[in-house]
């Protein structure tokens, strides 16, 4: 299946949809297509792509279609990041937090740290997402500047 084909069948299933959640979904599928559509690819980068796209049979379920299609995503958005090394749109920083959020809270159990904070879960939580965002944000303007980032909005 084409990129420009899977384009308009995405946009086919948000106007036949009223859900929000539906369309909010559907819309990040579409940018992040997009995204694809514009960068600047080779011949054998947008065939992969496009036997994948064909690979994914988007069209074939009719019964939970949302579901289906969310699950094919999630398959496409791994094999763009296997494959070309592609990643949406703050993906570092959600990372970053998870991360950051668990191995802060990890050290200030095991510390001193409730003598400074008076609590030490909720210190380590917040120390933890703010390193988390901030070294999220430091890798993802790297991939960005890469032309790695295909954008969800």
């Amino acid at each position: 299946m084409k990129i420009k084909d899977t384009i308009n069948f995405i946009e086919s299933l948000i106007d036949n949809t009223k859900k929000k959640s539906e369309i909010k979904f559907y819309k990040i599928f579409n940018n992040v297509l997009l995204s694809l559509e514009n960068k600047k690819l080779n011949k054998d980068k947008i065939i992969l792509i496009e036997n994948k796209l064909e690979e994914l049979n988007l069209t074939l379920n009719q019964e939970k279609r949302v579901k289906y299609i969310k699950w094919k995503f999630n398959d496409f958005t791994k094999f763009l990041a296997e494959e070309f090394s592609f990643i949406q749109q703050w993906h570092y920083v959600s990372l970053g937090m998870v991360f950051w959020m668990v191995f802060g809270l990890a050290i200030a159990s095991s510390t001193w740290f409730e003598f400074w904070m008076g609590n030490e879960t909720t210190g380590g939580l917040i120390g933890g997402m703010m390193i988390g965002i901030l070294v999220g944000i430091v890798i993802d303007s790297k991939a960005k500047k890469e032309n790695r980032v295909l954008s969800k909005k």
